[in-house]
């Protein structure tokens, strides 16, 4: 289920996102992920040793572009429970 807020999609709140990940299924170890909001107008990208971005999106156009900061290991960690 790549939507996190099922229910918030039915309800139309705004309060939800779509996620999709990929693994490098040889090493057993995600190498991106995209977390996008469309309420929100934010896509969230990560990739393995490239770090971490925040896009702003209007009317399907990347208006600002941020790097944000990911702890070492944390998001690791996370994909993996």
């Amino acid at each position: 289920d790549p939507i996190d807020g099922t229910k918030d999609f039915i309800h139309k709140t705004g309060d939800f996102s779509i996620m999709l990940g990929l693994l490098n299924v040889a090493k057993d170890m995600p190498v991106e992920g995209y977390v996008y909001s469309p309420a929100l107008n934010k896509l969230y990208y990560a990739k393995l040793n490239n770090g971490a971005f925040l896009f702003e999106i209007r009317n399907f156009k990347v208006v600002n572009k941020k790097k944000i900061q990911v702890r070492k290991g944390k998001i690791k960690k996370a994909l993996r429970s």
